[in-house]
């Protein structure tokens, strides 16, 4: 793992990896049960939001620090992905300008890269709607970039109001995104199984016309509004 560059413009080569086959329960998970058992309080910013219904990724972060209007870096990151990887950027806060479009996605999806997570706006829709890549956005705009940098890869960066580090979980569906810290990776794994069985057996419960959780009532004592 090398650094390549100085602060406010570099890049770093590798991220921190985890076998494929750990990450593979996050195929089969939904993100509202993974943002329950980590504290409801994990999910990226509800503008951003997949940009056709039914898009899934997931996979580990490598993350892009872009200079407003720019998207030098943008590319670099693909450069640097490897095939499962999520790329997530952070492009300032500028929603006038799209430093991702069709030609970028063909070079992702020819390389194997998982999707991308961008709190920004992308342009080349309707193309990338036909791709059926996952991308995740704020919206669409006409605009380009600039390719001059500065910019960073694989450092830590803010997006949709979280912290995202680079080799983080990744995980986007029809109701948005969220981000696993690597370290809670496995027990994140853990946690949501029990969860899934959980939620199971209250299906059964409705079924069997048990309409309203069990404890509602209890919780509704214990803050003194009845008897």
């Amino acid at each position: 793992m090398a650094r390549y560059g100085k602060v406010g413009f570099c890049f770093v080569d590798e991220i921190p990896r985890v076998p494929r086959e750990r990450l593979a329960p996050f195929a089969d998970f939904v993100t509202p049960n993974v943002a329950d058992v980590l504290g409801r309080f994990i999910a990226l910013s509800p503008r951003i939001r997949p940009i056709s219904d039914g898009l899934r990724v997931f996979g580990q972060a490598i993350t892009v620090k872009l200079r407003p209007a720019d998207n030098l870096m943008a590319h670099k990151a693909v450069d640097i992905a490897q095939p499962g990887d999520v790329l997530v950027i952070d492009t300032g806060k500028n929603y006038t300008n799209a430093p991702w479009g069709e030609l970028l996605t063909q070079s992702c999806m020819k390389k194997g890269i998982a999707g991308l997570v961008i709190d920004g706006v992308i342009r080349d829709v309707a193309a990338i709607r036909e791709l059926k890549f996952p991308i995740f956005c704020c919206g669409f705009t006409p605009n380009g970039c600039d390719k001059d940098g500065p910019g960073e890869v694989n450092t830590v960066i803010t997006c949709g109001g979280q912290t995202i580090r680079p080799g983080d979980i990744i995980l986007g569906d029809d109701d948005g995104v969220i981000c696993v810290p690597l370290e809670l990776l496995d027990e994140t794994v853990e946690k949501t199984r029990d969860k899934v069985l959980a939620e199971e057996r209250r299906r059964e419960e409705i079924a069997q016309g048990i309409l309203v959780r069990k404890g509602i009532d209890a919780e509704l004592r214990r803050q003194g509004i009845i008897s």
